[in-house]
């Protein structure tokens, strides 16, 4: 069985080139066009992938969330 493919982000059309988004397979990523992307109905739909920009401020913010959340476990640990 294939695995499962999910859009990540989008890139908007270049000149003559169309827009693009950035799929995770497995643990392979590719940039896939959006024609593509939509005839082979990749999740989640097309117009609701997130910008390059606002996707790599998300992956920052759980970044670092995770570290906060990281420093208050191990300061927790301290206090028992």
């Amino acid at each position: 069985m294939a695995e499962a493919q999910k859009g990540l982000f989008r890139q908007p059309a270049v000149g003559d080139d169309e827009a693009i988004a950035y799929v995770a397979s497995g643990g392979a990523t590719t940039f896939v066009a959006e024609s593509e992307y939509r005839a082979e109905g990749i999740s989640p739909p097309f117009e609701t992938l997130p910008s390059q920009e606002e996707y790599e401020a998300a992956a920052e913010r759980e970044d670092i969330e995770a570290a906060e959340d990281e420093d208050i476990a191990a300061h927790s640990a301290f206090d028992l």
